[in-house]
């Protein structure tokens, strides 16, 4: 007897405006009083507790409508990169305190994801988190490569097919 799964269907994501993003919408991280050089080194730590280790933040913008700022984060798993690429919530109205803490939101979401997925490691013997963001010859990430070789299809917010930072800035990791 084979089982045969029903079509796999792409669930899309609605992005709320940062100004909207409030915690009582499930959205953490909106308010955090943390700087962002706190939220980097925590990320530092949460990745290096999976086994990998953050070679560079990158900040920069996706080409997106509407626009979003956010971070590459580089690191090392083993002797392969790979890459966690976070775009922040847009903005209704820039100003430079809401991107300030619209980019904090996003390292802050970024942590979250890096924690529990230490703790599910916990109850999943041999499971292996950062393998999805390991980087292949191509440069695209094993999870995109999934996606452009067979077709699985990826949960996400409307982003841009393919989409890059446009323009960034490195800070030192």
């Amino acid at each position: 007897m084979t089982f045969i799964p029903d079509d796999m269907e792409k669930k899309e994501a609605t992005v709320p405006w940062f100004e909207d993003a409030k915690a009582e919408l499930g959205i953490k991280g909106h308010s955090t009083s943390k700087s962002l050089t706190e939220l980097e080194i925590e990320i530092k730590a949460a990745l290096s507790r999976l086994g990998g280790g953050v070679t560079t933040f990158i900040t920069g913008k996706f080409d997106t409508r509407p626009s979003r700022i956010g971070y590459e984060i580089r690191f090392n798993y083993g002797s392969r990169e790979g890459k966690i690429e976070i775009a922040a919530l847009p903005l209704k109205k820039w100003t430079a305190a809401k991107e300030t803490q619209s980019r904090k939101q996003a390292l802050y979401t970024v942590r979250e994801m890096l924690e529990a997925e230490f703790n599910s490691g916990i109850l999943v013997p041999g499971s292996a988190p950062l393998v999805p963001f390991l980087l292949d010859d191509q440069g695209h990430t094993l999870a995109e490569a999934l996606h452009l070789q067979a077709g699985i299809p990826l949960l996400s917010a409307p982003i841009k097919e393919n989409s890059e930072i446009i323009e960034g800035e490195i800070i030192d990791g």
